[in-house]
């Protein structure tokens, strides 16, 4: 499985990220899109025709994702390879996270963002954000999941101890985007830059 894939012309880094897991496009069978933004879906035309996958993405935001003619809608709690889909929305309407419940690897796509010196989580970026009241209200249902690891599509992973961290900032009374949370992250390549996150052999 692949989550979003990158900016367009990102098939490349995603290629190489599947060989560093001993994998080829032949081991992608499910593509999921956290939600419609460029940056997370450029690269879908050439993953389409690279793979024979069966691309998802959520309900409201199937109409504004291009690059692939049969897109299967997704809503929360549906299950795809064993990964639970939980609706965040708010950054765009029908924008999703996913969760290997096993693991506790949380895809947050932009519903949480990274912070890119290591220091902390924070909620999605006003900037880009279509209703901040309800993707705060994401963040606080992310923090009921007790994640042990979170992939961004912007900024460093949390690779440990996400839990608690999320539970803090979803109790914040400020803007989520600005309230820092101290953590240790070891740097991530394949997934800090948002360029497509494979997850193991799904």
């Amino acid at each position: 499985m692949v989550v979003d894939t990158g900016v367009d012309g990102s098939a490349g880094d995603i290629e190489e990220a599947l060989d560093e897991l001993g994998l080829g496009w032949w081991a992608v069978t499910h593509v999921v899109l956290t939600h419609h933004h460029p940056d997370h879906v450029g690269g879908l035309p050439e993953v389409a025709s690279a793979t024979d996958a069966r691309v998802y993405a959520g309900a409201d935001d199937i109409v504004s994702v291009t690059g692939a003619s049969d897109i299967t809608p997704l809503e929360d709690g549906d299950e795809i390879a064993g990964l639970r889909v939980i609706a965040t929305p708010g950054h765009t309407p029908g924008h999703i996270s996913v969760l290997e419940p096993t693991t506790r690897v949380l895809v947050a796509g932009d519903a949480l963002v990274g912070r890119a010196d290591g220091s902390g989580v924070s909620g999605p970026d006003p900037a880009y954000t279509q209703d901040m009241e309800t993707a705060q209200a994401s963040v606080r249902t992310l923090a009921t999941y007790d994640a042990e690891t979170v992939v961004f599509g912007h900024g460093e992973p949390l690779e440990a101890g996400a839990g608690p961290l999320l539970e803090e900032l979803a109790a914040a009374r400020t803007n989520l985007h600005d309230v820092p949370t101290p953590h240790h992250v070891a740097v991530d390549q394949a997934s800090r830059q948002g360029v497509g996150v494979p997850l193991e052999r799904r």
